[in-house]
């Protein structure tokens, strides 16, 4: 029923429903124009729907890879996003084990130790605190990604390890077109600071431009991508 009354209200208004937390898949959507058949990686997915920055994506026909190391949530994954690789690990510099710290509020679930000390301060409840594997981004592209295959969209949401994640790639052999950062901090009861003097400079020195942000997160565009097979809109860089 709710697909059915989106599309009703689509063709009468004109309204888009979205399912990201500020629009950033309808921006996705709107940069990738023509794309129906595309690929993502979302790690930190969370939930297959709720503040999902793919599962419009997912609904316009792509697939990809959910990366979620809360293992309460990955069957909620396999259900709802059948088409695509579901992996409960976590994402760092090495391949090995971490300790993943759970909170009552599961969207600040981090690998970070001082983001974990933060939420506690902050008066959130920390559940318990598990092993969870980790692989690096550059192996998790190399074991799920076919050769040949691009990526079109990554999105990040690590809650204070994205930097880590990023760091763990080979950006000379895999370059998703977009990537979706959240580049600002999380506060409890007021709007944090933003982390562009951190994630643009480093974004930059790997050939990405800032194009678009929701004032929680950013989309950055690959500079060197030579899209062939899609219209991808080209856009200035935000100052």
């Amino acid at each position: 029923m709710t697909s059915l009354f989106s599309k009703v209200i689509f063709r009468l208004f004109g309204i888009q429903i979205i399912h990201s937390q500020l629009g950033e898949d309808l921006i996705l959507s709107l940069l990738l124009e023509g794309k129906k058949d595309g690929m993502y990686i979302d790690i930190g997915a969370n939930h297959p729907k709720k503040f999902n920055n793919t599962y419009l994506l997912y609904k316009s026909g792509w697939h990809g890879i959910n990366i979620e190391p809360n293992l309460k949530k990955i069957g909620a994954f396999k259900k709802k996003r059948a088409r695509d690789i579901n992996l409960a690990i976590g994402v760092g510099p090495k391949e090995t084990s971490m300790k993943y710290y759970r909170f009552d509020e599961d969207t600040l679930n981090t690998f970070d130790y001082a983001f974990a000390e933060k939420n506690k301060n902050m008066g959130h409840k920390l559940i318990d605190t598990i092993d969870v594997p980790v692989k690096p981004l550059s192996t998790i592209f190399k074991n799920n990604i076919p050769s040949g295959k691009n990526v079109d969209v990554m999105t990040l949401d690590t809650e204070g390890y994205d930097m880590e994640v990023l760091k763990s790639n080979d950006w000379n052999k895999y370059r998703p077109h977009f990537i979706v950062i959240e580049t600002l901090e999380y506060k409890r009861s007021e709007l944090g600071q933003r982390y562009d003097d951190i994630f643009n400079p480093y974004m930059e020195s790997i050939g990405y431009k800032p194009v678009a942000n929701t004032v929680v997160n950013t989309i950055y565009q690959d500079t060197a991508a030579r899209v062939l097979d899609i219209n991808v809109r080209e856009y200035t860089p935000l100052k």
